[in-house]
């Protein structure tokens, strides 16, 4: 008796059974339908024939409920040949979602921490590993995304996947009375995206999946999401700054931060032995970028950081709290807040303007501020590059503006 699968009518005349009904798409591939019982809409099956291992490869395709009836044979048909496409370019046989493609990415970070360089690239790679954990767990785990297999991810779920990221809100002072919210940084958006296309372009490469059409277009970064960070304090604000804060420990670290252009999480990780006393020389181990670099401090500097070393054993923080801890985000985030807030009240009830804050002041602002005066004091870019451990194009994008420089440059010409 001929069996058809590829008509509503051929399949409504089978009988259920467990077997699969075959149909040949071209040599070697084969696409089946299976249904094992008459009120079941039936299940759809691919199969290859591998020339290397003379054996007969299955994948099930799904039962493609969500189409009609009469158009089923049609996407099973096209979601088999997609498969056949991936085994002939040599595709994985393993079926990977991408939340297992992004666990797998973490463990490849991390394995890779073993071949670093240092103990401070090592640690560099641990905290990338920890970071896009974070990321996954946040965004993609637990989200639709998380179980499309590879094979089958789509650009539009990806779409659909991005815009669910950026219309989700940061949620300000969660233990405030009264929480407020404010839309995602486009660079923070980035940073997410990013950390989707590399688990996706891992898989890739490994022949987890053997196109990256799905997230080529639909991942790319959105433009205009590093700004430069437009939030500036001169040095009386700083000063002012310091002065608001009571507590002695977050009052050395935010006047560190005001005599080095390092990122806070740098400044936190240094320790006593990343101090030359006797050369008066820092080392940064611990950074985003240019890890284990030195330089030489000024007298007034050197001397400061003397005092925040004194008496303490090297391995523990050159700048740390109370209770002996490094410092962290959540730790400085606070402190830093309520000093410019007395350092406003202090400017309101002294009638002095000029020392009063804008309000939204954080602890990168003074990296900001700091890394603006040494560009205003004509350093060099590949210096200021150098001490703040970024890139020199970076600065020059990000602080060098030509167009408030042109009265000083052409000064040399006046005869």
């Amino acid at each position: 008796m001929a069996t058809r699968i590829d008509t509503v009518e051929g399949r409504n005349r089978l009988k259920p059974r467990k077997a699969t009904y075959w149909h040949t798409v071209r040599k070697g591939c084969q696409l089946g339908f299976r249904r094992m019982s008459a009120d079941a809409p039936g299940t759809w099956l691919a199969q290859a024939y591998d020339t290397s291992t003379f054996k007969q490869t299955r994948r099930s395709l799904g039962d493609f409920s969500d189409v009609a009836p009469g158009e089923r044979f049609e996407a099973a048909r096209k979601a088999a040949e997609k498969w056949f496409a991936h085994l002939d370019k040599g595709g994985s046989l393993e079926v990977v979602t991408v939340k297992v493609a992004c666990e797998q990415y973490v463990t490849y970070v991390r394995a890779q921490s073993v071949l670093a360089r240092s103990p401070a690239d090592k640690q560099k790679i641990l905290r990338n590993a920890t970071d896009l954990e974070g990321r996954y767990r946040r965004w993609v785990n637990g989200a639709p995304l998380g179980a499309i297999e590879l094979q089958k991810l789509q650009r539009t779920q990806l779409e659909s996947w991005t815009l669910t990221l950026a219309g989700t809100a940061v949620l300000i002072d969660p233990y405030a009375p009264q929480p407020r919210t404010r839309p995602r940084a486009r660079s923070t958006i980035n940073r997410d995206m990013t950390a989707l296309r590399a688990a996706l372009n891992r898989a890739h490469d490994v022949g987890l999946v053997t196109s990256d059409l799905a997230w080529k277009e639909a991942l790319k970064p959105l433009d205009n999401a590093n700004g430069r960070r437009n939030v500036y304090i001169n040095s009386k604000q700083r000063a002012a700054l310091v002065a608001a804060i009571p507590s002695a420990d977050i009052a050395a670290f935010v006047r560190a931060m005001t005599l080095l252009p390092l990122r806070p999480g740098a400044l936190a990780a240094l320790t006593v032995e990343n101090f030359d006393a006797r050369r008066g020389a820092l080392r940064v181990s611990l950074d985003k970028v240019g890890s284990g670099r030195e330089f030489q401090l000024p007298t007034e500097t050197a001397n400061f950081l003397k005092k925040q070393s004194k008496g303490k054993s090297p391995g523990t923080p050159l700048f740390a709290r109370a209770d002996g801890k490094a410092w962290n985000k959540d730790a400085w985030k606070g402190p830093v807040k309520d000093a410019v807030a007395a350092a406003n009240r202090a400017a309101e009830v002294a009638h002095d303007e000029s020392s009063a804050l804008p309000t939204n002041v954080t602890a990168y602002t003074l990296r900001h501020s700091v890394i603006t005066d040494l560009v205003d004091a004509d350093v060099n870019a590949l210096t200021i590059a150098f001490l703040s451990g970024t890139s020199v194009a970076m600065i020059e994008k990000h602080y060098f503006q030509p167009g408030n420089r042109t009265a000083s440059a052409l000064q040399h010409l006046v005869l």
